[in-house]
């Protein structure tokens, strides 16, 4: 049992004569009680409105009926709220063993199979700064589900199909093959194969008999774009590697479009009633008639040639997804969400499971907005590079004890880290712009404040030697941090249940804040509690590895 359901069915226990005189055997919402009110406070509002009372005489009746037990002592009543005050020395030891054997760490296992997609970037060129919270929102929402007892898969959907993918590789065909990665040199390719086509009347009539031969599914037009793209996600997949992002599955849009799911989706829509022809004989789906406003409600689903568009092959792919999932999760820029509400609709319309949607507002920079088409374009590739040589500057100023090599290891880490921790710590839908002096800050919420205090701990534990672990934190600095250390379980439900892993990043920047207030407090390595410290401090270094595991956060033993 975690330190969390320990002290629910504790308090439940304490509180057993009042709740039966009441007549409630639902939930609990235990939380943190306010500083100095004591540990864990229950407010009595949900069983007040189950059982249709007044929450301050509820909080009375529970307060009267409380028997103290080994791990709740006291209780107090405050109005609706009741304040109880743990045994230090019963929880102490609670939490530590389940610190040390790990089970504080094991969510509860989930049955259901969790599909998340992310990225799912057009593979035209690198990845832009502008989508990157995309990959690292799904990969760390997919981590904290993974901690949280889910079955989780990631998926990236390669938009291979269509003009764009047909013209980079009639580019490599122009232009020639990448020697090494080909994401920076195809994007040339496409740039200039876009010029041609408004100059170039042979190349553009040649470029679009290849987008008909792919359309139709010639074989070896096939052959060539899948190549092409192939190559090209081999340098996206590269640049997510570098930020400790690896997919479980690259599904392809072409497979989804020659398997023939997209026209069942069109003939199942057809056969619906819901379609609509405009003037040229396209098919379009009139969403007003849904409940969605807008200037032109119409959604089209194909063009006047009757071949698909990539709203319709969304269609088709969620259809595969749910086949092969209990749970569907989408990460989707914020100027997604017109599509995204007319693929669930059409998802409804067929009887298919809708996913879930995490909506994500997009970064920005202080030098102002990105336009691939201007040539303003900062590539995430540059962002790692920067933020790279900024650490090594600080560390070179802290550790010039260090070897070239071992100073670029540790700016390494805490450069890309600090891109993870610096968008993650913002909710998805909220607007950031990425600012160097938050992102690097050693001193305030950042993944090097976060790596250092991990480092700090994991410094003293070196220099103990061996050690006799003893599980106490009796003392009110002692206390406050293993109360905090407790909290992990919870809060990683929390995050993934609602999504939002930046739940996750304030919870690690405070408690590293509280381990850092407790070195600062109470000495260790010198103090007559020698062994309970270090086993605290040993402890501290636990749960943030598994957070900062969580996070998608480099660990460093020393910095």
């Amino acid at each position: 049992m975690n330190p969390n359901e320990l002290v629910i069915e504790s308090v439940r226990e304490s509180l057993k004569k009042g709740l039966e005189e009441l007549g409630y055997d639902g939930a609990l919402d235990i939380q943190p009680a306010p500083e100095g009110a004591g540990d864990v406070a229950l407010p009595c509002f949900r069983i007040a409105k189950t059982m249709k009372k007044n929450p301050v005489e509820i909080a009375k009746v529970l307060a009267d009926g409380f028997v103290a037990n080994d791990i709740v002592e006291s209780v107090s009543s405050q109005g609706p709220y009741l304040n109880f005050n743990l045994s230090r020395k019963a929880f102490s030891d609670a939490v530590l063993s389940a610190i040390d054997d790990a089970s504080i760490f094991r969510g509860n296992k989930r049955k259901e199979k969790v599909l998340l997609e992310h990225t799912s970037a057009n593979p035209t060129g690198p990845l832009h700064v502008g989508r990157a919270r995309n990959p690292i929102i799904g990969d760390t929402t997919a981590r904290i589900m993974r901690a949280a007892g889910y079955d989780v898969e990631t998926e990236y959907y390669v938009d291979d199909v269509g003009k764009q993918a047909v013209m980079v590789a009639w580019g490599v065909e122009r232009f020639g093959e990448a020697e090494e990665r080909a994401d920076y040199l195809y994007v040339k390719h496409y740039q200039r194969v876009n010029e041609l086509m408004e100059s170039d009347e042979e190349a553009k009539e040649s470029i679009s008999d290849w987008i008909r031969r792919y359309e139709n599914g010639d074989a070896e037009i096939r052959e060539k774009v899948r190549k092409t793209v192939n190559e090209m996600m081999s340098g996206i997949l590269m640049s997510l590697k570098r930020l400790g992002i690896e997919l479980d599955n690259l599904a392809y849009e072409s497979d989804i479009v020659f398997s023939g799911k997209v026209d069942e989706v069109i003939e199942g829509l057809k056969s619906k009633g819901v379609l609509q022809k405009d003037e040229s004989g396209a098919l379009y789906i009139d969403l007003a008639d849904y409940g969605v406003s807008g200037k032109d409600t119409r959604f089209f689903i194909t063009r006047s040639d009757g071949t698909s568009l990539y709203s319709t092959r969304d269609v088709a792919y969620h259809i595969d997804k749910g086949n092969r999932s209990d749970r569907m999760l989408d990460v989707l820029g914020e100027d997604h969400r017109l599509q995204s509400k007319a693929v669930s609709i059409m998802l409804n319309m067929l009887g298919a499971r809708e996913p879930d949607v995490m909506f994500y507002a997009f970064v920005g920079l202080p030098e102002g907005r990105m336009s691939t088409r201007k040539g303003r374009v900062v590539y995430l590739d540059d962002l790692m590079d920067e933020a790279v040589e900024r650490a090594l500057e600080e560390v070179r100023k802290r550790r010039d004890d260090l070897s070239e090599d071992e100073m670029r290891e540790i700016a390494e880490a805490v450069g890309v880290s600090a891109i993870r921790y610096n968008i993650i710590r913002v909710q998805p839908e909220k607007r950031m712009v990425f600012k160097w002096e938050d992102a690097l800050n050693f001193e305030g919420e950042s993944a090097p404040f976060i790596q250092y205090s991990y480092a700090r701990a994991s410094s003293i534990i070196r220099k103990a030697g061996d050690f006799e672990r003893v599980f106490s934190a009796e003392e009110d600095g002692e206390w406050r941090l293993l109360r905090k250390m407790a909290e992990y379980p919870a809060v990683i439900e929390e995050a993934a249940e609602k999504k939002k892993p930046h739940i996750l990043a304030a919870y690690l920047r405070d408690l590293a804040s509280m381990f850092n207030d407790f070195y600062r407090d109470y000495p260790v390595l010198s103090s007559e509690k020698r062994d309970a410290r270090l086993t605290l401090t040993d402890s501290f270094r636990k749960v943030m590895r598994a957070g900062m595991d969580a996070l998608g956060i480099r660990v460093l033993e020393r910095m």
